[in-house]
């Protein structure tokens, strides 16, 4: 039997919704361009910390109490999403968190899901090799706004954000709730941030109310993407009291400004999958107050079926003026060439040492570090393989950090 319909994929994700049937009570969901994979992780760790069972879905996988499973796609399609949904609802999860790309939105994969809240983080450069301009790339994370939040859900919209009037004004538009956020400004923000050796001290403001909570992280893009959290579980229905000093118990994202390190000397070693310039850049700003002696950066780009030359020559431009030290090498260089990538990312950046082989380009920059350094190893994150044009193999940067630490001869160390 043939079924046709004029928008197969709607119908489809419609069709799976309907199959499967149950969800899960709560689902809240997160779509922007960086900061996705920390906000619904603070959220499954939120629910925890308050004795919810909660799981998140996306980048690293679906995550709940004691499972996790891994993931082909941040989003993935309807059948095995909501086969998903199903399956975590009928093991008593009553909460989800669950990242919408771009492409995910575009290609229906979350209509027939229950949204009760939806988060926009941040708008930047990225997926070039998937959208022919920004415009389009917006367009379908507003999808989310425009069509998928129901009449009674809210969003949460970050207020420091390019991209705020324009979901403001869809929000007010369509009658829905609208919960800003933002480190200085927003319905939920911060009127102190105290940096500490560990953190921040902070006073944060929900509605009028104040909390003082000492947040465990020093990266001001984590304490955005720690609030864009609070304001989707206080959407779905928490009270700001018992969430806000729950921040305090936060901990790190796999992945995500990882500390994978710390060498005898005092050095330390961060893994993050800043693969994007503004998420490069944002990183780097990030760990130069941290530094005491010199920054380094490790950074390559992945290989894609068209080009974003423009993307690597950003990235080179980024790594030159923000760090001391460069090394590029490879990240999954697919179909093309790992060669001309490097040289495209070394064009703006002449100051880097070019180190082809990554496991040799991750020994080689921790042996150059001296007290006080930081270094950094950008793009890849919590992924574990890298993909050739016609082979795989297996590379997890933590793990490789940690192994070219062990090797060091410690006493040559300065």
């Amino acid at each position: 039997m043939l079924v046709t319909d004029p928008l197969p994929r709607l119908r489809f994700a419609r069709l799976a919704a309907k199959f499967h049937g149950a969800q899960p009570e709560t689902i809240v969901v997160v779509t922007g361009t960086n900061g996705k994979t920390s906000v619904v992780d603070f959220c499954r760790q939120l629910w925890g910390l308050l004795g919810r069972q909660g799981a998140s879905i996306g980048t690293l996988g679906i995550k709940s109490a004691g499972f996790e499973q891994a993931l082909e796609r941040t989003t993935p399609n309807p059948g095995e999403l909501h086969a998903s949904l199903a399956s975590l609802e009928s093991n008593g999860v009553e909460r989800v968190a669950l990242e919408a790309s771009g492409q995910g939105l575009g290609q229906r994969r979350l209509d027939g899901v229950h949204i009760t809240a939806a988060a926009f983080t941040n708008l930047s450069y990225e997926h070039q090799d998937e959208y022919d301009d920004m415009g389009d790339y917006l367009s379908d994370k507003l999808y989310l706004f425009k069509e998928l939040l129901p009449a009674n859900g809210t969003a949460v919209v970050n207020r420091e954000d390019s991209t705020f009037n324009t979901i403001a004004e869809i929000v007010e538009t369509r009658g829905l709730r609208l919960f800003s956020y933002g480190l200085k400004q927003g319905d939920i923000c911060c009127s102190r941030i105290a940096s500490t050796t560990s953190g921040f001290d902070l006073i944060i403001n929900v509605h009028g109310a104040q909390y003082p909570v000492s947040f465990p992280f020093p990266w001001p893009f984590q304490l955005e993407n720690a609030l864009c959290a609070l304001g989707l579980i206080i959407a779905s229905g928490e009270s700001p009291e018992r969430v806000a000093p729950q921040l305090t118990n936060l901990h790190s994202v796999r992945g995500r400004m990882e500390r994978a390190a710390v060498l005898p000397n005092g050095a330390s070693v961060y893994v993050d999958y800043a693969h994007t310039p503004d998420g490069l850049e944002t990183v780097l700003k990030a760990l130069r107050p941290q530094t005491k002696g010199r920054l380094h950066v490790l950074f390559s780009s992945g290989g894609r079926n068209r080009s974003i030359r423009t993307k690597r020559s950003m990235m080179g431009e980024v790594a030159h003026r923000l760090a001391d030290r460069q090394i590029v090498t490879e990240d999954t260089p697919r179909e093309e060439c790992p060669a001309s990538i490097r040289k495209q990312l070394m064009a703006t950046c002449p100051s880097a040492t070019e180190i082809a082989d990554r496991e040799e380009a991750i020994s080689t920059a921790i042996k150059a570090l001296k007290a006080g350094d930081v270094l950094l190893v950008a793009g890849r994150g919590h992924k574990q393989v890298l993909h050739y044009a016609d082979y795989e193999k297996t590379f997890d940067d933590v793990a490789e950090v940690q192994a070219a630490v062990r090797d060091l001869h410690i006493g040559g160390m300065e």
